[in-house]
């Protein structure tokens, strides 16, 4: 179905405007009638072009403060950069809401809220006011973190997607059902719909995640850079055309193909102003299907196909996959580039990237293959560096340039231990070593927490050597916070001493055996009156701020939970406790009578993305701030008495 006049509005809107354009669209005059032959006239846009003439496609109208930049990529990883305008943004979620009207038969889940749900480590949870209705949000939630939880805390916090529009990835989905069934007793997890799209979705995904989640499960052919291409056919036999974008299926010359032929599928979205896209070459290839499917969907009917030409790889049992239909999952991983080779019965996925992935993104990957070649093949996943030989023209590799190894950013403790130990193993005048913060417990780590090394050291800790000891390994590893101290500089910070003692993971030498010692219930005292006073000051200045804390209310919930386990933390010690891990104190502090406590846990899970974030950032924004300055005021209340009346 092609929209003419949107079409030849579109044409004349970027032979006057865009720069690419003015000399490739010749048409004098554009209408209805003339649209479709000056499209299929013009050449095929590909991805290449699109990097290498980025600045010439934009339009010269329009505000360019209300255009939003996207990344994606293309069949090799390479990245992507596309701008949209405000209509362009608005249009996929107007599609998506003429649909579920549709499927629920009415308008009323509006009022509801829409959650998107990410698995990789840039996602930004966030929720903003929805177009939809004044009382909904649209939000997005990183599960990553909640991926890491113990099973009875992980059930919890799906609670959370009970009647909401649920959208993500098929990969993303099918890992969630998968785990959700392995639960016991099984979860019951129940949103109001589940929007599939990102990837191919097969008719078993689509199956399995309606009977494990007891909902309805629809489809979308989405691309980041086009917007909504079609809605699935409930049939599960192929997408219909939504009017926004026009569709066309070439063989290799640019020519249409005929029904049932499979051929390049190539998009021109309608909307988007602001860098306009025509005859969009999208890396997929699929066929024009049967229109009788059956069902009432209106628009031409496009079936996706995997078997690409000169990338396809056929592999046990017949079952076949493609780098291209990776190519979105491994951009949202954060990888270079991905290649499949067979191993016997299974598949080893290698991967290009400067630092291993994380579990959590290993098994989106692994299911993303296994939804391509079948639940039953066993998946390998692998990493390959991009100075490394294979990495280089096969993989894509970036013209071979050597890069030093480097540690993820975010890595489970035990692999950061042994590195640091290769790269401390010969220093001289090290007493000790050791790992120290709530980054090493999975359920207490947020996407600010820093890992702390401490470095006890014989004399002089801010020499030369140790500062640029430092940098080095801060930069090879960005989160890890390195502290160089001596025995007597340790003594003088009460809870630093107590928190290297209670929550260390060693890595070399034995603190015990350096004098330093759990410090007394005085001098924690002592030194929770004077970090009171700090703590206070930051807190009321920050909660009394004429413009609202909250655009982040991540980072405000991290805050006040950072002052807030301090506080707990001061309290314990100085009660003669010698417990401070961030887990352990938040739970006692339900016994301890502390003011707005359910609050204080809100603020925590929010930090720690274990919860969607909230609907009115700026208002929780405040709250959570007032919620731990009212902590640091019971703290300074219970120093007054005196260590033998804590409680």
């Amino acid at each position: 179905m092609t929209d003419d006049s949107g079409l030849a509005e579109l044409l004349r809107f970027a032979q006057r405007t865009v720069p690419y354009y003015q000399n490739r669209i010749h048409a004098e005059l554009l209408d209805e009638a003339t649209a479709a032959q000056a499209l299929a006239e013009l050449p095929v846009l590909t991805r290449s072009e699109v990097r290498a003439q980025r600045g010439r496609l934009w339009s010269t109208e329009g505000d360019t403060r209300t255009w939003k930049r996207i990344r994606t990529t293309g069949t090799t990883g390479e990245p992507l950069e596309v701008v949209l305008d405000q209509q362009a943004q608005r249009q996929e979620l107007a599609v998506l809401a003429a649909h579920a009207d549709g499927l629920l038969g009415s308008t009323a889940w509006r009022s509801r809220d829409l959650l998107h749900l990410a698995m990789h480590g840039s996602a930004y949870s966030r929720r903003v006011p929805s177009p939809l209705h004044p009382q909904s949000q649209v939000g997005k939630w990183n599960l990553s973190r909640v991926w890491r939880l113990p099973e009875r805390e992980f059930y919890a916090a799906l609670a959370y997607l009970d009647g909401q529009i649920v959208t993500a990835t098929p990969s993303v989905m099918a890992l969630l059902v998968d785990r959700i069934g392995r639960l016991t007793p099984p979860a019951r997890v129940s949103p109001l719909l589940v929007v599939l799209s990102g990837e191919i979705v097969t008719t078993d995904l689509r199956d399995a995640v309606a009977a494990r989640l007891n909902t309805r499960v629809t489809s979308m052919y989405t691309l980041a850079e086009a917007g909504v291409v079609g809605i699935g056919c409930p049939t599960g036999v192929g997408y219909h055309l939504t009017s926004s974008v026009v569709v066309e299926i070439v063989a290799g010359d640019g020519s249409p193909v005929t029904s049932g032929t499979v051929g390049r599928v190539l998009v021109t979205p309608l909307a988007n102003r602001a860098m306009p896209l025509i005859r969009y070459n999208t890396g997929d290839e699929g066929v024009w299907a049967a229109e009788d499917c059956g069902c009432d969907g209106a628009g031409r009917l496009l079936r996706l196909t995997s078997a690409r030409p000169g990338n396809m790889v056929i592999e046990a049992g017949g079952s076949r996959v493609n780098t291209v239909d990776l190519a979105k999952v491994s951009a949202q991983l954060e990888v270079d580039t991905v290649r499949i080779r067979s191993d016997g019965d299974g598949l080893v996925v290698e991967y290009v990237a400067t630092t291993p992935m994380t579990d959590t993104a290993c098994a989106v990957l692994t299911s993303a293959v296994r939804l391509a070649v079948g639940r039953h093949i066993s998946v390998d996943v692998r990493r390959i560096p991009p100075w490394s030989p294979g990495a280089v023209g096969s993989l894509g590799g970036r013209d071979g340039q050597i890069m030093p190894f480097t540690v993820p950013s975010v890595l489970a403790p035990d692999p950061v231990v042994r590195w640091l130990r290769d790269e401390l193993a010969d220093t001289q005048d090290l007493l000790a070593a050791c790992l120290t913060g709530s980054a090493l417990d999975p359920a207490a780590t947020s996407r600010f927490s820093d890992l702390d090394l401490t470095l006890v050291v014989g004399s002089d800790p801010v020499a030369t050597r140790w500062r640029a000891l430092a940098t080095g390994l801060h930069e090879r590893l960005p989160t890890l916070r390195v502290n160089v101290s001596t025995p007597a500089d340790l003594a003088d910070s009460a809870l630093v001493t107590a928190r290297l003692l209670a929550e260390n993971r060693p890595v070399i030498g034995d603190l015990a055996r350096c004098g330093i010692h759990f410090p007394t219930v005085g001098a924690a005292s002592a030194e929770a009156r004077l970090w009171a006073q700090t703590a206070r000051a930051v807190l009321w200045t920050r909660a009394t701020d004429p413009a609202p804390p909250g655009s982040d209310v991540l980072r405000e919930a991290w805050l006040a939970t950072k002052y807030t386990l301090d506080a707990l933390r001061y309290f314990a010690l100085a009660a003669g406790q010698r417990t401070t891990g961030a887990l352990t104190v938040l739970a006692a502090a339900r016994t301890w009578h502390v003011p707005d406590y359910p609050t204080l846990v809100e603020a925590a899970e929010v930090a720690r993305e274990h919860r969607p974030p909230p609907a009115d950032s700026a208002v929780c924004g405040r709250r959570y701030l007032e919620a731990a300055l009212a902590v640091v005021e019971w703290l300074v209340c219970s120093l007054r008495h005196p260590p033998s009346e804590l409680s």
